[in-house]
């Protein structure tokens, strides 16, 4: 008798511990993807800090452990234009606009830690290559305007901290923050995003 209810207690904790195996697993081995819509600023050397139209992120990533995994994205960092500076001579006035045009790709260590609830820190760093278009037009009053533009293409750190929030098992919210650092320009992006896990 003693034999038989052990039996029956193993096979009914044998479902229940494959089951646990299957938990413990999936949350080692965690892919996901997401996209994020936000706000970039572009810190430009000679012409200080400007805001630009909202962004387009996608990312995706595979969650190594339930704190360490890898991430790549792509970026889609907007259009920006601004006045440098307005000025006149005895020919005239004339004013010099930037334009500018982006987009970034990262490949990152991402980290992720259990905060309060179904909130979760995130962190990445990491690498990035962006490539940019800078439009410098000069309008005169009395002329046609000039145009100069610099294309460049960048590689250097990527670095990111945000917040998530677990909505279910497989979707989440987050709100993250991301710098890429370049020789001419600094590009941030302050976005809102939605990502699926599978």
């Amino acid at each position: 008798m003693k034999t038989a209810i052990l039996s029956l207690a193993v096979a009914m904790a044998l479902p229940l511990a494959v089951k646990a195996e299957e938990v413990k697993v999936q949350a080692y081995n965690d892919f996901y993807i997401g996209v994020a819509a936000g706000q970039a600023e572009v810190s430009i050397n000679d012409a200080g800090n400007e805001d630009f139209g909202k962004t387009l992120k996608l990312f995706g990533g595979y969650m190594f452990t339930p704190n360490l995994g890898m991430e790549v994205s792509y970026t889609d960092v907007g259009d920006g234009v601004w006045v440098d500076w307005t000025d006149c001579d005895s020919d005239g006035c004339y004013t010099k606009t930037r334009e500018f045009a982006g987009n970034v790709y990262t490949l990152s260590l991402v980290t992720k830690f259990k905060l309060i609830g179904d909130a979760h820190f995130i962190g990445n760093l990491g690498y990035h290559s962006t490539t940019t278009d800078l439009y410098t037009v000069v309008d005169y009053d009395y002329e046609d305007h000039t145009l100069i533009k610099e294309s460049n293409s960048e590689d250097g750190f990527y670095g990111a901290i945000g917040l998530g929030y677990d909505i279910t098992e497989s979707l989440a919210v987050q709100v993250k923050y991301d710098i890429m650092f370049l020789d001419a320009a600094d590009v941030t992006n302050l976005s809102l995003g939605i990502v699926y896990k599978f």
